[in-house]
């Protein structure tokens, strides 16, 4: 009887391979595991989290930032959803043309919690991706996750993170070249956020 060395090698490779997928998926499914835990336990505390109010939110945007003053705030518009956020206007002091909206997204109560699990996701893989209409990229800057955005028929940045585990802050510019969109979002003052467990309305980042 002859035996044929060459199957035989073939098949011991593949009760090889077999043992090890169970192993590989086991440790694939308890990553997933803790990840739907961590972000189960998440939207729990921020629904039980009474959102803040536009009013409370405005006291956070500053009249400036660098060489950028504030013109305008505008609220109310996710009122009708059950979500708190407020955008406020920066225009360049010696350029009006120039100008950089930030909105601010409170990520607790219900649907609030909703939406900052969702942009969570989009956070979640480093990727890149260009087509005829945008560029948009995510990646971590300074240790925070960000969503960029570059529109590619016309002068438009938008750049998203979340701060605290609770707030969406989204930077969207107009006519603004990318360093000083940079430099922009470096100077605005984040902390404010951080600032709002005093009031014991937040925990600091």
């Amino acid at each position: 009887m002859k035996i044929n060395f060459g199957l035989l090698i073939l098949m011991f490779f593949l009760v090889q391979c077999t043992d090890r997928v169970p192993a590989e998926s086991e440790g694939i499914q308890e990553l997933r595991n803790k990840e739907l835990e961590s972000h189960s336990d998440l939207q729990s505390r921020l629904s039980a989290t009474v959102p803040l109010t536009s009013e409370q939110i405005s006291e956070l945007f500053p009249v400036a930032v660098g060489v950028y003053s504030r013109t305008r705030l505008i609220s109310g518009k996710n009122e009708g959803i059950g979500i708190s956020s407020v955008e406020s206007q920066f225009n360049h002091q010696k350029d009006s043309s120039q100008n950089v909206s930030v909105e601010i997204m409170d990520g607790a109560g219900v649907n609030g919690s909703i939406f900052l699990l969702s942009s969570y996701d989009r956070l979640k893989i480093s990727y890149e991706e260009v087509s005829p209409v945008e560029k948009t990229k995510v990646f971590t800057h300074y240790g925070y996750r960000g969503f960029l955005r570059e529109m590619q028929q016309e002068p438009i940045l938008e750049y998203e993170l979340i701060y605290g585990e609770r707030f969406r802050v989204r930077f969207r510019s107009y006519q603004v070249k990318k360093v000083d969109l940079v430099k922009f979002i470096h100077q605005y003052p984040l902390e404010h956020l951080g600032q709002l467990s005093e009031r014991n309305l937040a925990k600091a980042f």
